[in-house]
């Protein structure tokens, strides 16, 4: 298997991408379990070649449904976790967006496209072309390189964005939130609730609400993922990432990725970013 992830050398780049990421598993490598995509506020641009067939596999009341996907696609943000039906052969090229960056860059109005898988891209923008997207697959192995192209595809874009009151309210209450939570962010930010909780929905597709509880699920995940034994303080751990007591940590996770601490602790199969936290 082969990974890398590095941030953007661009700082500009910056504001819209978290980092970019490469998987490559070949048949004969060392079997894993089929990994879950967490809920997450983040868009991923999955790259890769054009005959690759994708299958996600969620929860809908209680049913298993699957969205098919073959080549390049965009994963908009999620409120289910995706279980990836990966075939044993992987080549997967990945852009993470950091929450709000495609309606800043693409115009995409988050509420309408949550939980949405696109393959057209040209259509989104029409700088997001496949085919100079995929060749970048050719160059996989020269993470600078790949890095540079791909921080020069997306300053074009960025370069073309025009910010509104909306992109710029949200920039604004990410980047409180990074510090605090959003009990009186509209003081803050000195406008009503309202027009903040609108502004947020229309450019991440999520409230507050749901914003700051993927956002700790993610860190909750995490740092599970990290302890090297099972045997954890679950109660501790509920208090550490402000939930109010051991059941309610083990009914938000029931909800959020249909599993226990317990059960995650033993698969490690959950993933935060769109194939794991390996290495950089």
């Amino acid at each position: 298997m082969k990974t890398w992830k590095h941030a953007p050398v661009d700082p500009f780049v910056a504001q819209f991408i978290d980092c970019y990421w490469l998987l490559e598993i070949n048949y004969g490598d060392s079997e894993r379990p089929e990994p879950v995509l967490i809920p997450n506020p983040n868009c991923h641009l999955v790259i890769t070649p054009p005959d690759s067939e994708h299958h996600y596999q969620y929860s809908d009341n209680g049913d298993n449904k699957i969205i098919s996907v073959c080549g390049t696609h965009l994963i908009m943000p999620s409120t289910r976790a995706l279980t990836l039906l990966d075939d044993k052969q992987v080549l997967r090229l990945g852009v993470k967006f950091q929450p709000g960056a495609p309606y800043r860059l693409f115009g995409l109005d988050g509420k309408l496209t949550l939980n949405q898988t696109f393959t057209n891209l040209p259509s989104i923008h029409p700088l997001l072309l496949i085919s100079e997207l995929e060749s970048m697959l050719l160059i996989r192995a020269d993470s600078e390189l790949v890095i540079k192209e791909l921080d020069k595809c997306i300053a074009k874009i960025a370069r073309q964005t025009m910010k509104d009151r909306h992109s710029v309210l949200v920039n604004k209450a990410l980047n409180e939130l990074e510090q605090k939570p959003s009990m009186a962010l509209e003081k803050t930010l000195d406008c009503s609730r309202r027009t903040l909780e609108r502004s947020f929905v229309k450019v991440t597709g999520l409230t507050l609400k749901q914003y700051e509880m993927l956002t700790r699920l993610d860190k909750l995940l995490l740092y599970i993922y990290q302890q090297p034994n099972d045997q954890l303080e679950w109660a501790d751990i509920a208090s550490q990432f402000g939930f109010s007591d051991q059941p309610h940590l083990i009914r938000q996770l029931k909800k959020s990725i249909g599993a226990t601490p317990g059960s995650y602790l033993s698969a490690r199969n959950l993933i935060i970013d769109i194939y794991g936290d390996f290495e950089s």
